[in-house]
């Protein structure tokens, strides 16, 4: 496959999950940023990456009860709200979580690995991310 095809599945991917987030109220006052590998490919040409790495910044709200103890636990929820929110475009395999992605001009697609990086476990992060 060629290297600009990926990178079409990978962009795809990406706006999915942001468009998705975007819908499920509890996660409005997240933050989350495209970090990795596919956050800095068009500044290293070449590079190959197979994933999307989100990540996420996102104070929970003291009345929600699913909210995980630790900030760690962040990672977790999204998957869990985003698969029965929409069970057509989300799959989980074992630790795997992935999108569909569509393809070049809207034909054809495939799944892409999505991972989630709670802010809390990076010692550096960027200041800005929707």
């Amino acid at each position: 496959m060629e290297d600009h095809v990926k990178y079409v599945y990978l962009r795809s991917a990406a706006e999915r999950v942001i468009s998705c987030l975007q819908t499920i109220t509890v996660f409005h006052t997240a933050r989350i940023v495209a970090v990795g590998g596919f956050a800095v490919k068009s500044y290293i040409p070449g590079r190959k990456t197979k994933d999307v790495d989100f990540l996420i910044q996102m104070d929970p709200p003291a009345d929600d009860p699913e909210m995980p103890e630790r900030p760690s636990g962040m990672q977790q929820r999204f998957p869990k709200e985003l698969l029965p929110a929409f069970p057509n475009l989300f799959r989980q395999c074992s630790d795997i979580f992935e999108v569909w992605a569509r393809g070049p001009q809207g034909n054809g697609g495939q799944y892409v690995q999505i991972d989630f990086v709670s802010s809390h476990l990076v010692s550096v992060y960027p200041c800005r991310g929707h």
